[in-house]
């Protein structure tokens, strides 16, 4: 540790890899059940014009709408794929450059998104041959409910009973 040096070092490699990973920004996909939710509790949510809550898809383009709908991560994460980074390894000892670092996150992925390719995505956005991207669990693919189901008119049923207009 006392000679640093920044080729062929894992830990800044990986520094670089989770810069770039931290810097993406998922695209957006409004799911039919999340805007049918905004849609219908339009006027609730502060700072966010209901007009533009009823269709979400389209006030998804307003630059300013986005920013402020994205700025509560809750709601980002209805919309985006999510990614944390939650485990960091490296050398066991503070005067060692280690040979190898890891990192583990947490990705989070919107019903209808293929696995394989966001871990194809990632490794374009890491960029780096010696940087391995790979799934530490079996993947399963997220799944949604329908909409349209006599389940979900019943939750609409006791909701309107608690609180009309829901």
């Amino acid at each position: 540790g006392s000679v640093p040096f920044k080729q062929d070092n894992a830990v800044e490699s990986l520094l670089s890899a989770l810069e770039r990973v931290r810097r993406y920004e998922p695209p957006i996909v409004v799911l039919p059940a999340i805007a049918r939710y905004y849609a219908g509790l339009a006027d609730r949510f502060a700072g966010l014009p209901p007009e533009k809550l009823h269709n979400l898809s389209a006030a998804m383009e307003d630059a300013t709408f986005r920013e402020a709908f994205l700025a509560q991560p809750e709601r980002a994460a209805q919309v985006k794929n999510t990614i944390s980074v939650t485990v960091l390894k490296g050398g066991p000892q503070t005067n060692v450059i280690p040979g190898e670092a890891s990192a583990e996150l947490d990705c989070r992925l919107l019903p209808g998104q293929d696995p394989a390719a966001f871990i194809a995505e990632i490794t374009r956005i890491v960029g780096d041959p010696n940087v391995d991207v790979s799934s530490i669990t079996p993947i399963v693919g997220a799944s949604a409910s329908p909409i349209d189901s006599e389940f979900i008119r019943a939750i609409e049923r006791v909701a309107h009973e608690f609180d009309p207009g829901v």
